[in-house]
């Protein structure tokens, strides 16, 4: 039941000439009965060769007989396993104010309660996730009977995508690794012109068909009768304190889980950079973080647009009051092949 180190493997020894690199990020299948060759193959191709250099690393993480998972990650991006026989986790991303250890006992005792088929689960996973501050998905399997559970974080901070075909699930966080293990997939033309007009599409839209993104605090299970989609918790932003709410206490409050926050993210021994620009979140994290004596440098990136001259002005002057150093990036236009 502890936490092991990744052990990688081949799939099926199937490889393909794909992309050297994607983003990181877990990708997996599952189908009741067994995954067929062919979609096997499917998969490899969608996942690309097998890397394993120092800056770069693509490899399956568990290959059996109705259920694959693969990743894709640079050195640092956080991929942990924990397999404890019968249950098999994969946590992908951080949760923070616990130890790892911590964090695997209640890991464990969620895959007792979710496969135990005893119901009451969703409430469980729902406050595990209320009470726990991370930016995580996490993907859990029962051999014993094949069933496998997939959650987010409360805020669905790491965006996950999924395609539900027959008894066929597959889950990643690169909607192009589904259109390829799919082996064809349509484009969503309302979507397209969401993502055109907006900026992105609306809901839970991509721009192919029949791929969606995982709302926040959703949980999706399969094996054991199905595939089912559960929304597991709704954030109400639009309810007040009341009338009675002390606006001082409740600023102060804010005020200590910010920092605490941001204490929880820095990294003391790596390299802490704030993006920059003349919106309030930047500024109060970038003040947050030195009002903590916590180290860090900004940055601030332009696209060239006029729209952004005041961004770089503010983004310099506030570190210079911070005293942090501040670099500006400018990124050139986009083009076709991006």
């Amino acid at each position: 039941g502890d936490e092991t180190a990744m052990t990688v493997m081949t799939l099926n020894g199937v490889a393909s000439a794909g992309t050297a690199r994607r983003m990181p990020g877990i990708s997996c299948v599952h189908r009741s009965g067994g995954i067929t060759p062919s979609k096997r193959a499917m998969i490899a191709a969608a996942m690309g060769p097998e890397i394993r250099s120092g800056n770069f690393e693509r490899s399956v993480l568990i290959d059996e007989e109705d259920f694959v998972l693969c990743f894709s990650r640079h050195p640092k991006y956080p991929v942990t396993v924990f397999d404890g026989g019968r249950f098999y986790a994969c946590l992908e991303g951080r949760v923070y104010g616990k130890t790892r250890s911590a964090a695997r006992r209640e890991l464990e005792s969620l895959a007792r309660s979710i496969f135990s088929g005893s119901g009451g689960y969703g409430e469980k996973i729902a406050n595990w996730l209320l009470g726990t501050d991370g930016d995580f998905n996490v993907i859990m399997l029962d051999r014993a009977s094949g069933r496998l559970c997939v959650f987010n974080d409360a805020l669905a901070r790491l965006p996950l995508f999924y395609n539900i075909t027959g008894s066929t699930l597959i889950v990643s966080r690169e909607p192009r690794f589904i259109a390829k293990a799919l082996g064809q997939a349509a484009f969503d033309r309302v979507a397209i012109a969401q993502h055109l007009l907006f900026g992105y599409p609306l809901g839970d839209a991509t721009i192919f068909r029949g791929i969606r993104q995982l709302p926040p605090a959703s949980m999706i299970r399969a094996g054991g009768g199905g595939i089912s989609v559960t929304r597991l918790y709704r954030h109400n932003f639009e309810r007040g304190a009341g009338n009675g709410a002390n606006l001082r206490e409740e600023a102060l409050c804010l005020a200590d889980l910010l920092e605490t926050a941001c204490r929880d993210r820095h990294d003391p021994e790596g390299t802490n950079v704030v993006a920059l620009s003349s919106g309030m979140d930047s500024r109060m994290i970038a003040s947050c973080l030195a009002k903590a004596g916590l180290p860090f440098s900004s940055e601030t990136f332009s696209h060239g647009n006029f729209a952004y001259e005041k961004d770089l002005r503010v983004a310099e002057r506030v570190a210079g009051t911070l005293g942090r150093r501040w670099k500006h990036f400018e990124i050139g236009p986009a083009r076709g092949e991006d």
